[in-house]
């Protein structure tokens, strides 16, 4: 069986069947956007079965697969003009996990792989000062993982491809997929592909989007962009973005074009999508597509919709939602008040609890908590599942504490920029107002309001969507 999956460069191979199981969640989309003719960056993809042997081979590498990838990186450098390891025009990849299901942040992701301190300067003569940039974001990355960055191209990207296939037994992957009930075989992919820039400058930028809100499943785009930035920005949290329509007035072009890709997308899958894309110099790229994670309620008005719209059928609408969570009463909403601080309603619900500053202290909780950070990171996993709800003053709707928050229902507001958290001094402040570990404070995520003191909150009836689910699964007997 093929291991490696080359994408984007030449005829485009058909992906195989189970192509998630394959290729992961992230690999599969991509072949598929190559394949219907979108704007991908060219690579390859390590297929999943390789995660499971590396691991069988106790953490080595199976026989062969060198010999794989350096005929993928080949046809790589020919498809692009550089090449991988030269001084003077250097070929760099990015080296990106994808597992069969969605695991947002739970894996590593090195980036400018290839680039060593000799082809800076060749680098820059191509994308100007980005490529200093470049250099010192790579060594923070390894420096992060606790490894030390070989100048030599080769031995970097194997160790981005091992590093990869490490996180796959991170605690903070485990964790996660423990929360889901996901299996651990087969394992991760590794995604290989050419290095585009959203930090070229002021006609560069990248986002996250969804052909629907995710909250609400209102059936109209949503999502972030943030400009002259990488993607990491943007899904870590560590900077809030601007919401997705802004581009219709600073690049009404790529705003043109991301929303027919939006629709071919969609059409495609038939299902919502949340795609990752980055803006080059005014160049509109498509690094990822995935079936997008909804909160109960979102994920009823889409199904619902897309049946009306003739996207699906209504079997098809009663297998995509949970109907035990549909029969749960909605999430609550605080009833009135005046709030302490406003950020962006990134998971609904509202909530109280005491206040916590590290998911260690989530996780040694009795009572309910919530837990405040300046953004979450991947390993925060733990302290996300353990606390009540989720509060950040940086990050947006589509960073993955909001995204995880929503996966698991948890309320979450982010991007609370009038707040100033001091974890180590135990205290959040807005203005002269102060909230010390241990208070009370509601969030309600639905609207992004932070209150200080337990509220009182309203349960709204059934949407008119969940009934609608309800009734068509009492009909069918589910």
């Amino acid at each position: 069986m093929t291991r490696v999956w080359r994408f984007g460069m030449g005829e485009p191979l058909a992906p195989p069947e189970p192509a998630a199981r394959i290729l992961g969640g992230k690999g599969a989309g991509l072949l598929t956007m190559s394949r219907l003719g979108l704007p991908v960056p060219p690579g390859f993809v390590i297929a999943t079965e390789v995660c499971d042997a590396y691991y069988t081979l106790h953490r080595s590498f199976p026989d062969g697969l060198k010999d794989e990838v350096a005929g993928a990186l080949a046809a790589l450098e020919r498809a692009t003009g550089h090449s991988f390891g030269d001084a003077a025009n250097p070929l760099l990849v990015s080296v990106r996990s994808g597992a069969p299901a969605s695991m947002p942040g739970m894996m590593d992701t090195i980036l400018s792989v290839g680039l060593s301190k000799g082809a800076v300067a060749g680098l820059t003569a191509r994308i100007g000062n980005l490529a200093g940039d470049s250099y010192l974001r790579l060594r923070e990355t390894f420096v992060d993982m606790d490894l030390f960055l070989p100048q030599d191209a080769d031995e970097q990207l194997w160790t981005a491809i091992q590093a990869v296939l490490d996180s796959w037994q991170s605690r903070r992957a485990v964790t996660y997929r423990d929360m889901h009930g996901l299996a651990d075989k087969p394992g991760t992919a590794v995604t290989i592909q050419a290095m585009v820039f959203g930090n070229a400058g002021g006609d560069s930028a990248t986002g996250v989007a969804f052909t629907r809100d995710p909250g609400t499943g209102a059936p109209a785009p949503f999502g972030e962009v943030l400009r002259n930035a990488q993607g990491e920005e943007v899904v870590g949290g560590t900077a809030t973005p601007e919401p997705l329509d802004t581009l219709r007035a600073s690049m009404p072009s790529i705003h043109v074009e991301l929303s027919g890709h939006f629709r071919t997308l969609e059409t495609h899958f038939a299902a919502m999508q949340e795609i990752e894309f980055t803006i080059e110099r005014g160049k509109l790229w498509l690094l990822q597509t995935r079936t997008g994670v909804m909160s109960a309620e979102a994920s009823a008005r889409v199904a619902v919709d897309m049946v009306r719209e003739g996207l699906i059928d209504r079997r098809r609408a009663l297998e995509r939602v949970d109907l035990a969570a549909l029969r749960r009463p909605p999430v609550a909403t605080v009833v009135a008040g005046a709030p302490l601080v406003r950020g962006l309603p990134a998971s609904p619900g509202a909530v109280s609890g005491k206040v916590v500053f590290s998911s260690a202290e989530a996780e040694a909780a009795r009572e309910a908590s919530i837990l405040v950070l300046p953004e979450t990171r991947p390993q925060d996993v733990p302290g996300i599942r353990a606390a009540a709800g989720v509060l950040t003053s940086r990050g947006g709707a589509t960073s993955h504490a909001a995204v995880i928050a929503r996966g698991i229902g948890k309320p979450c507001v982010v991007g609370a920029g009038a707040m100033v958290v001091d974890g180590d001094a135990g205290r959040l402040t807005v203005g002269a107002r102060e909230v010390r570990r241990g208070a009370l404070l509601t969030i309600d995520g639905g609207t992004g309001c932070v209150f200080e003191g337990v509220q009182a909150l309203h349960v709204p009836a059934p949407s008119d969507a969940v009934q609608t689910l309800l009734g068509w699964a009492a009909e069918a007997g589910a």
